[in-house]
């Protein structure tokens, strides 16, 4: 396939794996009664995967009637890369399955590691070639994980002939995790690897850091509330702080060195890490609870690791105020009013239209090392906006009741039950999220409520 390069020496490259199995319940504990299963698996093999934009061959894409020339013209889609390998990958699984006690505790536990080399990375070129970037092979990536599943039954007391007439309590655990890194042999810890980056690629979690997990994002250093008329203020945004002189002595402003320094090293000196938009642990907890003819049965769901945005308080609003027409989020409440509450809290004041217009054209505006926009978006992107992604919920809970069949048979039906169930019940998670749902990202400015409950009432009849 072309798909896989074009080049002679990429064709027929193979795609392969070896697996093994080793049943140790039969050699090494073959005596031990409270073993059903223990078996030892394990594989290696490499995969390839290739851009799906991407081909061989220059692409181009008809678009009609050009408005100036009055005739048909096409753009180039997507331009030749006849150069362009796939991605390697290399996987190393191993995993422990187990039945114990009489098949009352059946699980596993596995774990992978995977390597992938000439990894797509885009890198920019010259738009003397008919596009402004280009996919190359040179990214290196590093993925690991495990999975811990249980199925524990701890009470199964069935009555004569198996009939429902004892307690059973089943219990089904899952836990897994995932860490990935991006990986340099050049480059240093925290160096980008992007040839051209903007700022706002550091607050979405797109940018690509030596040794940190993909998604991971940045946020600004909040310094406090201006006691004067509580506007926002950030750290290394002062155009005229010294910080520090020259070799003749002369002392050197924060403008100035900036204007010294790539947008990577600005973005740096404004902003800190903090952490990823993915948890690097999640999982779910399954319960069943039978007695007779009811069964409850209920799961958990929780994650822990990920750092989430609190939702926008001034997205794109162009006014002093929120507009009459526009919902106004209920931290505004808290607002700072008069000198002395930036000392109790964080929510900016409402400037008036002079000053807040004044804000609105920063020092570093259309600067080659602009790295925010106003300081009211670095406020919905700072690090006082971001909080614990870390949640517990219970995502469903039924209660059914299975109609005798003795019953069954006196109303002419075959099976009948009758179900209770709910939906997104409750979730724990931390307090600063003020009602925002830990699934829910930061990117939005609309007035969001949480997921909400919802319940259900069926009657299921078969004749």
């Amino acid at each position: 396939s072309n798909k896989f390069g074009d080049t002679s020496n990429e064709k027929l490259n193979p795609i392969w794996s070896v697996s093994g199995r080793w049943n140790i319940h039969e050699n090494l504990l073959s005596n031990k009664w409270w073993i059903n299963t223990l078996a030892l698996k394990a594989s290696f093999g490499y995969q390839g995967n290739m851009s799906a934009q991407d081909s061989p061959n220059l692409i181009i894409q008809r678009k009609g009637t050009h408005w100036a020339f009055d005739e048909l013209y096409s753009s180039i889609k997507y331009y030749p890369n006849p150069h362009l390998k796939w991605e390697r990958t290399s996987t190393y699984n191993i995993e422990l399955e187990y039945s114990l006690f009489n098949n009352k505790l059946v699980g596993n536990f596995s774990y992978y590691y995977r390597h992938t080399t000439d990894a797509f990375m885009s890198k920019t070129v010259s738009r003397i070639n008919g596009v402004s970037s280009y996919t190359v092979n040179r990214g290196t990536l590093n993925n690991q994980g495990f999975e811990f599943d249980i199925n524990f039954t701890p009470i199964e007391n069935l009555g004569a002939g198996g009939e429902k007439r004892g307690f059973v309590w089943r219990i089904n655990p899952n836990f897994g995790s995932v860490f990935n890194q991006l990986v340099d042999k050049i480059k240093s810890k925290d160096k980008v690897l992007q040839d051209e980056i903007r700022y706002g690629d550091y607050l979405d979690g797109r940018v690509q850091v030596a040794g940190r997990p993909v998604n991971t994002f940045y946020s600004y250093k909040f310094k406090g509330l201006d006691p004067k008329d509580g506007r926002p203020t950030f750290y290394g945004t002062d155009a005229n702080e010294i910080v520090g002189t020259d070799k003749n002595g002369n002392e050197i402003t924060r403008q100035k060195s900036y204007e010294l320094m790539t947008l990577g090293d600005v973005c740096m000196e404004v902003m800190e890490h903090s952490g990823c938009r993915e948890p690097f642990l999640q999982g779910s907890i399954s319960n069943y609870l039978g007695w007779r003819n009811w069964g409850l049965s209920f799961n958990l769901a929780y994650s822990v690791g990920a750092k989430i945005r609190l939702l926008q308080m001034y997205g794109s609003n162009n006014s002093a105020v929120p507009a009459p027409v526009m919902n106004m989020r209920g931290e505004f409440v808290h607002r700072w009013r008069r000198p002395g509450d930036e000392e109790f809290t964080n929510v900016p004041g409402l400037l008036d239209a002079k000053s807040y217009e004044k804000t609105r054209t920063p020092w570093w505006n259309d600067k080659p090392y602009e790295f925010a926009g106003t300081i009211w978006n670095m406020y919905d992107n700072s690090n006082v906006r971001v909080v614990s992604g870390d949640y517990l919920k219970l995502t469903s809970l039924s209660l059914r009741y299975i109609v005798p069949e003795r019953i069954c048979h006196k109303m002419y039906m075959k099976s009948a039950y009758l179900n209770v169930s709910g939906t997104n019940l409750f979730t724990l998670c931390s307090k600063k999220l003020k009602g925002q749902d830990p699934s829910q990202s930061g990117s939005s400015e609309l007035i969001n409520i949480s997921v909400r409950p919802t319940y259900s009432l069926s009657l299921n009849v078969t004749f």
